[in-house]
């Protein structure tokens, strides 16, 4: 448990004893140790205290997780670990209930470096694109970092700790802070922005990580085998990353 967080606890428990004891006072049941007045001053103080500890505790959840960095960073997903089997199913993924699926493997997540490997996972088996990557916003730095990606060539994992994308710079920093998602299926077409890697094929996509409340990140994809995004996939692409946004409050919330 975070200090402040404890800290909060213990507020409400004094204010809620303070409380009983005025009461109970008022009433004659135990002797007045404190004055009235010295009870509200103490009331308005701890009231403050309380306050400054929601206040933190809400900065906290607007700041998101916080991208680790370090040389020995590990970011590729590795896809045997989580059993995501029924993705490789095309008659599942054609069907309706391919929503219920994705929910349903959204929901066994065990924390959120697991769900965010999910929703990478599901993106490039749904999309069959071979490399992607998850980049989360640090409000405290106010970057766009690299956290988790699949399909990298370990000549480029050395790189992902290094990357830092401002809001409103290149494809992901626009697609942030737009929060619109951006689909190409030829990159030559892409006015504006000049891709800091060399991609293996002209479709790419990118979508921000978000739902009605809140936006963490933004998730690319590109080497799409049929070097073309669909309108189902693009659509699917959009649900599953409402779903992981909306999933993502749920651990944000316990590493409060």
């Amino acid at each position: 448990m975070k200090p402040y967080k404890l800290f909060g606890y213990i507020i409400v428990f004094t204010l809620i004893v303070i409380s009983i004891y005025f009461i109970l006072s008022s009433f004659n049941i135990v002797p007045y140790v404190i004055n009235n007045q010295e009870i509200i001053i103490i009331d308005i103080i701890l009231i403050g205290f309380l306050l400054f500890v929601i206040l933190k505790g809400i900065s906290v959840l607007e700041t998101g997780y916080t991208v680790p960095h370090g040389s020995g960073l590990n970011v590729n997903v590795n896809d045997e670990l989580i059993d995501s089997r029924f993705l490789e199913n095309h008659e599942f993924l054609e069907s309706p209930n391919i929503y219920i699926g994705l929910q349903n493997f959204f929901k066994e997540s065990r924390d959120f470096k697991d769900l965010m490997d999910r929703l990478l996972i599901a993106a490039s088996k749904i999309t069959r694109s071979n490399r992607g990557s998850i980049l989360l916003y640090n409000k405290k730095s106010g970057k766009l970092n690299i956290f988790r990606t699949i399909g990298w060539e370990k000549s480029k994992l050395s790189i992902a700790k290094e990357v830092e994308i401002t809001p409103g710079e290149g494809i992901a920093g626009r697609v942030f802070l737009n929060e619109n998602p951006l689909i190409m299926n030829n990159l030559s077409q892409l006015e504006g922005f000049e891709p800091k890697e060399n991609y293996k094929s002209d479709a790419f996509a990118s979508l921000p990580i978000s739902s009605l409340s809140h936006t963490i990140g933004v998730l690319n994809l590109t080497e799409k085998d049929d070097e073309k995004f669909s309108e189902k996939e693009i659509n699917i692409l959009k649900f599953i990353c409402n779903e992981a946004a909306v999933y993502s409050t749920l651990f944000l919330k316990e590493l409060c």
